[in-house]
């Protein structure tokens, strides 16, 4: 309902698409579509959806697939900055790993057969370079035994990239492409909500003066993968700048992707969708 979300979804609906904004506060939602329709005479459509509540985000799939005959681009996007003291969601996770990994890992795996049902299509996986500045721990996704906010959240946005690496491997073959984004520096609600006194600090006054860019200008990144013909036949990568980039090893390492789809199934209990 805000941020890089709410400009992708604009600019999807400037390009006559039919959007639906997945929010956790419906109040927010609506005001956001408001806004969109004046600026695009486009109506959006809104759905609730709350990452850290899977019963939340099995509800909202089903809601999806008994409404929508076809899902041609899946954007994961929302995301959170680590909480200065660690937290756990109802379903046990720490919430940052949960909100920025496991709910999307859910949403995408029951959307999976609408998605290939609607192939060609494309899922967008909204990450950080913040992924190169950690080493995920497959060993400790509990984030219990440490807890340092901004490399917590370094480590929730590896996943990310871990994630569209090893489902990029399981679509082979399917009609259904994924790749993840950083989509830069953002003047975003994500760096205000941040209560990490480091992070805020470091987002706030250093990167806002010398290097965020607009919201605007932040979705474009997105948009791009959703859209562009350019990547209609390129899967499993990451971009920069609307520009493939090379991650950093430890965080395409296809070990671990695997490592950690295995334990993301055990944690969100979900059935495996069967080969296209």
């Amino acid at each position: 309902h805000a941020g890089i979300g709410k400009e992708t979804a604009r600019e999807l609906a400037r390009r006559n698409a039919r959007v639906i904004l997945a929010c956790r506060n419906q109040e927010k939602a609506r005001e956001a579509a408001e806004d969109i329709l004046k600026t695009t005479g486009r109506q959006v459509v809104c759905m609730k959806l709350d990452l850290c509540s899977f019963d939340s985000v099995k509800e909202f799939a089903t809601q999806v697939i008994a409404s929508e005959d076809r899902l041609d681009v899946l954007i994961n996007n929302a995301g959170m900055m680590s909480p200065p003291k660690r937290e756990e969601t109802k379903d046990g996770f720490e919430v940052s790993f949960q909100t920025n990994h496991l709910g999307h890992f859910l949403l995408t795996l029951l959307l999976l057969d609408l998605l290939k049902k609607s192939r060609p299509s494309r899922i967008v996986v909204v990450g950080s370079v913040g992924q190169n500045f950690a080493n995920l721990d497959c060993d400790n996704l509990i984030f219990g035994e440490y807890w340092f906010p901004l490399l917590n959240y370094c480590a929730t946005k590896q996943c990310n990239m871990l994630f569209t690496v090893e489902l990029s491997r399981r679509l082979e073959g399917t009609g259904v492409i994924v790749n993840c984004c950083h989509p830069g520096l953002v003047r975003s609600d994500l760096v205000n909500r941040s209560q990490d006194i480091q992070t805020w600090f470091m987002n706030r006054f250093i990167y806002s003066y010398f290097f965020l860019q607009s919201l605007r200008e932040g979705s474009q990144a997105v948009v791009y993968l959703a859209v562009s013909e350019d990547v209609r036949s390129v899967s499993g990568k990451y971009f920069a700048d609307c520009k493939e980039c090379s991650a950093v090893p430890w965080a395409t390492n296809r070990m671990k992707a695997k490592r950690l789809w295995e334990e993301s199934l055990k944690m969100t209990n979900v059935k495996e969708p069967a080969p296209a």
